[in-house]
């Protein structure tokens, strides 16, 4: 088998493309036929990266442990803007940074399940409530090897979103807003102060 892929995302950027690009193959290549059930599947699927799991699904889902355990919530449609930075974040130093921190204690540990709060505010398209709430880790990390991704992040917040986080590991960035109006004005007061980053809408 040859396969030829063309990346449309940047690499290195936490968006999870190459764990996507596995999932598809994978469902590709076996779903249509009953060579594996879906329990055998999320398990060859684990074998190849953390992530792949979930991306053998559609819709929303809450995940945790190495990527194995996956909860389906529901959230609200909406819109946000995406910027694609041009740091590149090696995942496993990104981790290996990451490990001490999180085994200072059992607070850094309590993430494995959703408040009924949080789950209301996603349910209901409540961004604003997520801020401060809903973090991601790597952030401190990110933004100490790289200042510029801290001040995108305020910008984002000061130019109108309701909720700005890193993605993944990162080094992109994505900013929620609560409407269509807010999605356009944060576009262009983006691009007007970052006019060598890209900044792309999208609708979920």
């Amino acid at each position: 088998m040859k396969i030829r892929l063309t990346k449309r995302i940047s690499p290195a950027g936490g968006l999870g493309g190459g764990s996507t690009n596995a999932a598809s193959l994978l469902n590709f290549l076996f779903s249509w036929r009953s060579f594996f059930t879906t329990d055998e599947m999320k398990l060859l699927a684990s074998e190849i990266g953390s992530d792949v799991p979930f991306f053998l699904g559609e819709g929303h889902a809450f995940v945790t442990g190495r990527g194995e355990i996956s909860e389906e919530i529901q959230i609200h449609p909406g819109q946000g803007i995406l910027a694609l930075t041009p740091q590149v974040m090696n995942t496993a130093e990104m981790y290996s940074l990451l490990k001490k921190p999180l085994q200072e204690g059992p607070s850094q540990k309590n993430g494995n399940t959703l408040s009924e709060n949080l789950i209301s505010s996603l349910k209901n398209g409540d961004w604003g409530a997520l801020q401060g709430r809903l973090w991601n880790d790597f952030e401190p990390v990110a933004f100490q090897l790289h200042p510029e991704l801290g001040v995108l992040k305020d910008r984002f917040l000061e130019f109108g979103s309701s909720y700005c986080s890193l993605t993944g590991s990162g080094s992109s960035m994505y900013g929620l807003v609560q409407g269509l109006e807010i999605q356009e004005e944060l576009l262009q007061r983006l691009r007007q102060e970052f006019p060598n980053l890209t900044f792309i809408r999208f609708n979920f």
